[in-house]
């Protein structure tokens, strides 16, 4: 069974990295489409990704397109050689995400989750690049991915802040604010994104002042449901 999730996982990263390949030159291309299912093979130890969540700081400028060409490589490097590599797939969809191609990033993200399902930073992963490409905003489909990750991990705080954040584009700051305090109270004092989650907390309680939270909030999470426990 396990080698067949690997020979699956090893086609799965080779056709996808061989795509571009194929479609820019059909001889050349399936050559090199060839070689890549080959320098796919070793599968390694499925592994999370060590990147801390939800930094704070802000996003950093969009890249350079050499600088994004040579980012870009080197993840499709780093997958070639370990296509189980869960830092590889999230580092390929930010680097795809910082060109502005967030629609490929989920892309890759699927393949990745129709082999690894059960890696919730690939889940989180996914989750923020639907909001990405939705400039934004949490949509239903992000909403299910977070809950999916909250499933396999209850305490990622990625699941949590983006919960919160739903809560708050639908116009319900209450809940929000909620959320925020039990993602603080589960979090270490010196965790990264507690200022973030600080000051999300500010801004519900000035929306609870100014009136606004009657929960009539326009935004395409309008309606969430109970996060999946």
């Amino acid at each position: 069974m396990i080698l067949g999730a690997a020979i699956a996982l090893t086609l799965l990263v080779g056709l996808w990295l061989a795509r571009p390949l194929l479609a820019a030159a059909p001889g050349r291309g399936l050559w090199l489409g060839i070689v890549s299912l080959f320098l796919a093979g070793g599968i390694g130890a499925y592994a999370l990704a060590g990147r801390p969540d939800l930094p704070d700081q802000p996003a950093p400028p969009r890249p350079q397109p050499a600088e994004a060409s040579r980012e870009m490589a080197a993840a499709y490097e780093a997958l070639r050689a370990d296509p189980a590599n869960v830092a590889g797939w999230i580092n390929l969809s930010l680097a795809l995400g910082q060109m502005g191609q967030t629609a490929k990033a989920a892309e890759g993200l699927r393949v990745a989750l129709g082999a690894m399902p059960g890696q919730p930073d690939l889940w989180v992963a996914y989750g923020e690049t639907l909001v990405a490409h939705a400039e934004g905003q949490v949509t239903p489909a992000a909403r299910l991915a977070f809950d999916k990750a909250s499933q396999l991990a209850p305490d990622h705080p990625g699941p949590k802040f983006y919960l919160a954040l739903a809560w708050m584009q639908a116009g319900r700051p209450k809940e929000a604010l909620a959320a925020l305090e039990d993602l603080k109270r589960a979090s270490p004092a010196d965790a990264p994104w507690l200022p973030r989650v600080e000051r999300m907390m500010r801004g519900a309680r000035a929306m609870m002042d100014a009136g606004l939270g009657d929960g009539t909030g326009a935004g395409t999470s309008a309606a969430i449901n109970p996060p999946a426990r």
